[in-house]
């Protein structure tokens, strides 16, 4: 199901763009169960426009596979996180008793999250305390929160 949801053009230019909303859901679904909204931005030029609206499930299979993909690595992520939290807690203390060293920037995903959760249970989740053992201002650690996709239970990292 698609449905043209706004028009915009771009500042100094003839390019006129359209927004099409994009309904995903499964066949055997019941209307509004198991549904995805999806936006996409497309030329809005007639050809364009026809082309998209010809090959709308083509488009439809390519968001479906992409945000498969997503998940896939959020979850990798996640459990990448849980496995390292549950072994780490000797480098936290390490990390703990040097800070200022500035080792989160040199991590990878899956370990910056993870170190991340033991900061935030360990200082309940106060951000002066997390940045001063991880080394960092509160600016990075608010990307870090976002990038691992956590958050700072009401309060923020500034």
């Amino acid at each position: 199901m698609c449905s043209k949801y706004a028009e915009t053009s771009e500042q100094g230019s003839e390019r006129n763009y359209r927004v099409l909303e994009v309904k995903i859901m499964k066949r055997s679904a019941l209307q509004g169960e198991g549904s995805r909204t999806q936006h996409l931005l497309v030329a809005g030029e007639q050809d364009t426009l026809r082309y998209v609206q010809d090959n709308m499930d083509d488009f439809i299979g390519n968001l479906l596979r992409t945000k498969r993909l997503e998940e896939k690595e959020q979850r990798r992520v996640d459990e990448s996180s849980l496995l390292f939290e549950e072994n780490l807690e000797p480098l936290f203390n390490m990390l703990a008793s040097t800070a200022g060293s500035q080792m989160l920037q040199k991590m990878s995903a899956s370990l910056k999250k993870a170190l991340l959760l033991m900061a935030m249970d360990r200082y309940a989740s106060d951000p002066a305390s997390i940045c001063q053992v991880l080394g960092i201002t509160p600016a990075a650690l608010e990307r870090e929160i976002n990038a691992c996709g956590l958050g700072l239970a009401g309060k923020t990292a500034r």
